[in-house]
């Protein structure tokens, strides 16, 4: 299961997400959350949300954005830990901005300069050797 939810500041990661990657059940899964809300200090419905389950029946989960998730599983075992803190890192890796090689930023430029250039290709001026004569010099004498 993958529930990514995107919020206008960045991605969240669901309760049923956590809890299947841990291994853990969904409901003690929303019961830490429950206690590290408390224990943060965040009252009222920050990160609720909800889902339909097979049956079709609406239930609570929650979205956590990556502190509060990484905050959770902090309690868990390294291994949960390490199954979270590696999917974080893949999201990450979804949303992060990919950075064309120079031979593709070439290819995506010649359009928009054949079209500055009106079809005609450029490219840097040419100095034509044979024509070049070079200054006049008095001789030193």
């Amino acid at each position: 299961m993958n529930i990514l939810t995107p919020i206008p500041n960045g991605l969240t990661m669901s309760s049923l997400e956590i809890a299947e990657r841990t291994g853990k059940r969904h409901d003690h899964v929303m019961r830490d959350i429950r206690t590290m809300l408390k224990g943060l200090g965040i009252t009222g419905p920050s990160f609720g949300g909800s889902y339909r389950d097979s049956t079709g029946r609406s239930l609570p989960c929650f979205n956590l954005p990556k502190r509060e998730t990484l905050i959770l599983v902090s309690g868990y075992s390294v291994t949960m830990r390490a199954e979270i803190i590696d999917r974080w890192q893949e999201l990450e890796a979804q949303q992060a901005p990919r950075i064309p090689t120079h031979v593709e930023a070439l290819r995506l430029a010649r359009p928009q300069a054949l079209r500055v250039n009106e079809g005609k290709p450029s490219g840097p001026p040419v100095i034509f050797f044979n024509q070049w004569r070079p200054p006049h010099v008095p001789p030193h004498g």
